[in-house]
């Protein structure tokens, strides 16, 4: 009796270990593309801040020109 509970024992504690690790693993996955698109949007954002800076030049010499 005492080596089967010796037995479920171990048999639990590597079921517990393996879903802490896959959870672990699972949190990595999804925090990397998050970042993945925080940092999409980020350069995203310059593009378009860029665009909006280069058009408005553009207006400023049209008008400086009449």
């Amino acid at each position: 009796m005492g080596i089967f509970l010796f037995i479920l024992g171990a048999a639990v504690s590597a079921v517990v270990t393996y879903f802490i690790i896959w959870l672990a693993v699972r949190n990595a996955i999804i925090d990397a593309r998050k970042e993945d698109n925080l940092s999409e949007n980020v350069r995203q954002r310059k593009i378009i801040k860029q665009a909006i800076v280069e058009a408005f030049e553009e207006m400023e010499k049209k008008k400086n020109e009449n």
